[in-house]
């Protein structure tokens, strides 16, 4: 679904999160020449620019995740059927505390 918003008449769609930021001033102001100089509107280059971030961080530490990633699931997690409740219930049951 595409919503107009009355500011400007952007178009957004749902899935956009509206959020606030802090920006330096001599940020601020680049990117609003960059807008005005016909570059794209002001939230479509904060959106490429953070886009560009991300990409780069992912890249760089794209093994650190991949280590991480393949820990995932390698945990038994199978326990006879037993939810965690069970199990706790169990271990105090059995005098071990």
């Amino acid at each position: 679904m595409i919503v107009l918003d009355n500011i400007r008449h952007t178009t957004y769609t749902q899935s956009m999160i509206r959020t606030q930021v802090y920006l330096p001033e001599e940020l601020y102001n680049d990117v609003k020449l960059l807008s005005l100089s016909g570059e794209g509107n002001f939230s479509d280059l904060l959106r490429e620019g953070l886009k560009t971030v991300v990409k780069a961080k992912a890249k760089s530490n794209r093994g650190t995740f991949a280590e991480w990633k393949s820990f995932i699931g390698a945990c038994k997690t199978d326990f006879g059927g037993k939810s965690g409740q069970d199990l706790i219930n169990d271990y105090y049951k059995n005098d071990v505390v």
